[in-house]
Order: structure tokens, then C-alpha cells, then sequence
């Protein structure tokens, strides 16, 4: 629990952490079942087994994991649009390209799932700053996409398709995604 909230008030300088609104839970289809409790990082839900659970708005870091893994459909994200659930082996995950990482740590820093870690590599690339590059644990990535927001590099990135999460400019010109069918 000491690094998720760590890693939470990391991100908490973040650009996509300072521009949100929470997500949501509906509390007619919330069953209770604390799925949604267990994946949130920052211990951003609260509630009580077999009773609808809340969000604290103050520290969800909009990373869409509690609707991911919700059973009833009940969260909605920023912009009250359904987070749909997908499958835990189709959720999409950060990949590095070592030829452009520089070995910074931001990616690591910002990670709420410290999901990031430093490899070290015996490469000499003009991209290095370190003798280090990010590695990412796939057990632990959510596809949440911090890291690929805060690489000045883009050297990490995260293909989730139509499971997309609004990117940083469309958060700060409140454009969103397409919608997902409710």
C-alpha cells in the first residue's frame, strides 16, 4: 500500500491527474462485489460488500482500471461515458522502444501500478542518458497510459485501440473519444 500511494501523489503532477473529473460508480448496478476496490491503485473506492461503493474524486488518477474489471457496468469516466469491461488478457500494455528511451525514470515515477521499472542495458545509443532503459512488468501494466503521457521521448506507448482513454489534449480541450454504446 506505501508505493501505490507514492506513486499516486506522483502522478498527482502530472498533467492528466491535475485536469480531471473522477470517475463514477452507478449506484444501481454496483452490486457490492469490491472487484472495482481491490484494482484501484490509489485506493480511490470505498464502500461496503454487497452495497454500492463511492469514489474520492481527489484521489482517482482516471486510469479506468475500476471499469475494466467491473462485472455490472457500473463506472462511468470523465465524461459519464461507460468504462466497458474487457477481458484481463486483452488489456493492452505499455511497450518500450529501447532505441528511443533515455533511461529518464519519468515513466516510473508516474506509474501507479509500479508497473516500471530500469533495465540495464550495454548498448551505446544517442538516446541514453543513463546506461539504463525502462522495462515494463506485464503482470502489473494496466494500460492506463501515464507513462505514454509523460514521455518527452516517445519512447513508451500503449496500443489500446478502441479501448482508448482521451489523451492529455483532449483533456485539457475537453474533446473526447468516440463513445462506447451504454
Amino acid at each position: 500500500m506505501e508505493g501505490r500511494r507514492r506513486s499516486a501523489s506522483a502522478c498527482a503532477n502530472s498533467f492528466r491527474c491535475r485536469h480531471h473529473m473522477a470517475h463514477t460508480i452507478l449506484p444501481e448496478p454496483c452490486t457490492g462485489c469490491t472487484i472495482c476496490a481491490l484494482k484501484c491503485p490509489t485506493d480511490a473506492i470505498i464502500g461496503t460488500k454487497k452495497e454500492p461503493h463511492f469514489v474520492i474524486a481527489e484521489l482517482c488518477v482516471d486510469c479506468r482500471n475500476c471499469g475494466r474489471w467491473c462485472p455490472s457496468d457500473a463506472v462511468l469516466d470523465e465524461f459519464d461515458e461507460l468504462v466497458p469491461r474487457i477481458k484481463a488478457k486483452s488489456i493492452p500494455k505499455a511497450q518500450v522502444d529501447p532505441d528511443m528511451c533515455s533511461g529518464c525514470e519519468m515513466c516510473m515515477d508516474v506509474c501507479p501500478f509500479e508497473a516500471i521499472s530500469m533495465s540495464v542495458v550495454n548498448d551505446d545509443h544517442p538516446a541514453m542518458m543513463t546506461n539504463r532503459i525502462a522495462a515494463v512488468d506485464p503482470k502489473k501494466c494496466t494500460g492506463c497510459q501515464f507513462c505514454e503521457d509523460i514521455c518527452i521521448k516517445h519512447s513508451i506507448s500503449v496500443d489500446a485501440g478502441e479501448l482508448d482513454r482521451p489523451s492529455s489534449f483532449q483533456l485539457a480541450n475537453h474533446v473526447h473519444s468516440p463513445s462506447v454504446a451504454k
